[in-house]
């Protein structure tokens, strides 16, 4: 049953998430390159999944990259917990095929929480700032592997803090 549970919340944080980028996709203007990646981290000894959806333009400052994106993220520590956050960063990455970065997003958005043994949700509005670090790998001549690691502080108090790694594909606007 708790298989079952985790594998709904799962794919309706994928679906909520993916209807954003829907949404998100169709309003931006392109940017060079896009990514998709699948987040993971764990908090007071529980599991957190995400989606994170980026579009980044490399063409505003040099060694640099503007994004707009969306994160999305379910925290197994509360029944249900979901949450979609608008993102906006910059990241300063080396030149070259593989492509090391460091970066900082700021997020707004809204969460939705169900304690354990309740059945009312609270709802909430929050923010937060988001240091992070990764690698971008080519895999072809227009797509790369992008591999990174962030910490989320968020206004809801340093017990909603968390670290997410994260695994995604990405790809060059022609």
């Amino acid at each position: 049953m708790l298989r079952k549970r985790r594998a709904g919340l799962i794919a309706g944080t994928f679906l909520q998430s993916l209807g954003v980028i829907l949404l998100l996709a169709g309003a931006a203007n392109g940017g060079d390159r896009t990514s998709i990646d699948v987040l993971y981290g764990r908090n007071d000894g529980e599991d957190q999944y995400g989606v994170q959806y980026l579009d980044l333009n490399d063409g505003l400052l040099e060694g640099a990259a503007v994004y707009v994106g969306v994160l999305s993220v379910i925290d197994r520590r509360y029944e249900k917990y979901t949450s979609a956050d608008l993102e906006l960063g910059v990241r300063l990455h080396a030149g070259g095929k593989i492509q090391p970065w460091i970066g900082l997003a700021g997020t707004f958005g809204f969460s939705a929480t169900r304690e354990k043994g309740t059945s009312d949700y609270e709802n909430d509005w929050q923010a937060g700032v988001m240091p992070e670090a990764g690698i971008d790998l080519p895999v072809s001549e227009n797509a790369f592997l992008s591999i990174s690691g962030r910490y989320l502080v968020t206004t809801d108090g340093r017990d909603e803090d968390c670290w997410l790694a994260g695994i995604g594909l990405g790809w060059e606007s022609d």
